[in-house]
């Protein structure tokens, strides 16, 4: 069933983010050429058409997937769910046990993450275990556990993604 709802939630997001692409291509090639108008001196005075183009994040389609996944990921960690069994799949007994008995340490450090993304230049495996390791780290977590929980969560966005 969660499946089939990211299934559904990644389609709709995927077919909002190309239409909002045609949209905003549409929109600013009408708006392309700037005009010319003269004054009585016959000065030419240049009055831009241009509109502000919309903001789109420079994480792009990937990195909005990655969002979407980290806060799937922080969501289980929370509740429970079919995911946190992936995730602690890659852990060994005492550090699945550290997850839940620590949730706000670890979702607190996933939202840091997922907050992250907007401003990331490079959404790799790599870039976000290193990233949620160092968020774990500052939220308390010990680096025995810490790396493999970054690991773990990294590996999952990487599934999730799929």
């Amino acid at each position: 069933m969660l499946k089939k709802m990211f299934a559904c939630l990644l389609v709709i997001a995927l077919f909002v983010s190309t239409s909002s692409s045609v949209f905003a291509n549409s929109t600013n090639a009408r708006s392309t050429s700037p005009t010319t108008t003269f004054v009585e001196e016959k000065t030419p005075v240049v009055i831009s058409n241009f509109e502000e183009e919309p903001e789109i994040g420079t994480y792009g389609f990937k990195g909005f997937l990655v969002k979407q996944s980290l806060a799937l990921i922080r969501v289980s960690v929370d509740k429970g769910g079919d995911v946190l069994a992936y995730v602690t799949k890659w852990l060994d007994k005492d550090a699945a046990k550290y997850i839940t008995n620590n949730k706000s340490k670890i979702t607190g450090a996933i939202k840091k993450v997922e907050n992250w993304i907007d401003n990331a230049t490079d959404v790799t495996q790599t870039t976000i275990k290193t990233k949620l390791n160092s968020e774990l780290s500052k939220a308390g977590v010990p680096s025995k556990y810490s790396l493999q929980i970054a690991d773990a969560v990294a590996r999952t966005v990487t599934w999730l993604m799929l």
